[in-house]
């Protein structure tokens, strides 16, 4: 799978160094995001079959809009729906390949970025830190959940394996009043 996109980006001749490193960050942001729609655009392309069925006899029926949270920002992708001509069911081939994305928005790799920034700053700053490294644009409250579930899950996986190391340890009982006597 091959996709272009071009990059024109005008700037400033009196600008500073630090203003031309910003207005290219900026322009490789949205480069990098038009790209994503179009990668998309194409994998849908190559993905056009019926999942009931399998047959290849599918026509487009119009577009299921889904914005998407990525570390280089946000995406709108216009998602193509296909109707198979041989079973008549709808399918919507993207919907396998954002099944992975976490609270419905967030892809994998600024999920990872906000839990570390999140066990690293207050949620709000974090949010504010990814926002001015990378230009993804994720609420405080986002970080805050995505940080506490990974959390959770950690927790777990410690507690399981250290079950599953030491079986004979018992939990230390408390202590027991004394009565007086």
């Amino acid at each position: 799978m091959q996709i272009q996109v071009s990059l024109t980006l005008d700037v400033n001749a009196n600008a500073s160094l630090t203003q031309m490193e910003e207005q290219v960050k900026e322009a490789g942001h949205r480069w990098m995001r038009q790209a994503l729609k179009e990668v998309v655009g194409q994998w849908e392309q190559a993905h056009r079959s019926c999942r009931a069925c399998g047959s290849t006899q599918v026509r487009t029926e119009g577009t299921v809009g889904r914005n998407i949270q990525t570390l280089f920002g946000p995406v709108y992708l216009a998602r193509r729906r296909f109707r198979c001509q041989q079973c008549g069911q709808r399918c919507c081939p993207s919907n396998g390949l954002l099944s992975h994305v976490h609270l419905s928005r967030v892809t994998e790799p600024l999920r990872e970025a906000a839990m570390m920034a999140g066990a690293s700053w207050p949620y709000r700053q974090a949010a504010g830190c990814l926002k001015r490294l990378t230009g993804a644009q994720i609420s405080a409250e986002a970080i805050r959940l995505l940080t506490n579930a990974e959390g959770k899950a950690a927790a777990h996986r410690q507690a399981e394996h250290t079950a599953s190391s030491s079986p004979n340890l018992r939990p230390v009982s408390q202590p027991q009043p004394m009565s007086a006597v």
